[in-house]
């Protein structure tokens, strides 16, 4: 029997060769290396508008001119997420529940359209404002609260805001402050689109509430 000749040695594989055949075992074992890419859990929300409003004009024997100033936020509202308080002191801000615009921009979209559609407003000018735009009253809104609240007896929607009127000039004149309060909307404590839903109805009811808080308009020389 003829002797047996060794097995020449092997030469070592390159770096790319190895990388090449990890890859092709990895993929014969039916593994993936990368996971599947999971959907984003967020979700964005706006201020509804009713469609009517969107494309109102306004009354062609209205006579007040007015201007909106920023809307003021609260703190704890200028987050971007819709906010929902828990106990007595708790602020619970859930980045997943997130407003598709900032919260005062749309309060500010949403009382400009409504009041527009009042039959005394013949105008509703967004800041910045400008003297030349010759307007009856300024409106300034603070927004105190703007949020969901879980209770033991229930969770609601709550809505609470300061209204600053004024006439413009340098400085502005002080006409009427007061406090507006929406009634509490009843809400399961998770549908954040309801949530939104019942603000949205909170804001149009404030402006309902400024414009009939408005003063008539001077008579016109």
């Amino acid at each position: 029997m003829p002797p047996l000749r060794p097995f020449p040695p092997m030469k070592p594989l390159s770096c790319v060769a190895a990388l090449a055949l990890a890859l092709a075992l990895v993929s014969n074992s039916g593994c993936q290396i990368i996971p599947a890419p999971q959907p984003d859990p967020t979700h964005y929300y706006t201020l509804a508008i009713p469609a009517s409003m969107e494309t109102a004009l306004p009354s062609p024997t209205a006579t007040l001119r007015i201007g909106l100033n920023p809307v003021d936020l609260a703190p704890y509202l200028r987050k971007g997420v819709l906010v929902v308080r828990s106990g007595g002191n708790e602020v619970v801000f859930n980045d997943f529940a997130r407003w598709a615009e900032p919260l005062d921009v749309g309060i500010a979209r949403a009382l400009q359209m409504s009041l527009t559609t009042d039959p005394r407003i013949a105008h509703v000018w967004l800041s910045p404002l400008s003297m030349d735009d010759h307007r009856d009253f300024d409106v300034t809104v603070h927004i105190r609260r703007a949020d969901g609240v879980l209770s033991a007896s229930g969770a609601s929607v709550r809505f609470v805001a300061i209204v600053d009127i004024s006439k413009p000039g340098d400085p502005p004149r002080l006409v009427l402050q007061k406090a507006f309060t929406a009634p509490a909307i009843a809400w399961d404590g998770r549908d954040y689109g309801a949530m939104a839903g019942a603000l949205s109805k909170a804001v149009l009811e404030l402006s309902k509430d400024i414009a009939d808080s408005l003063p008539a308009a001077p008579a016109k020389n």
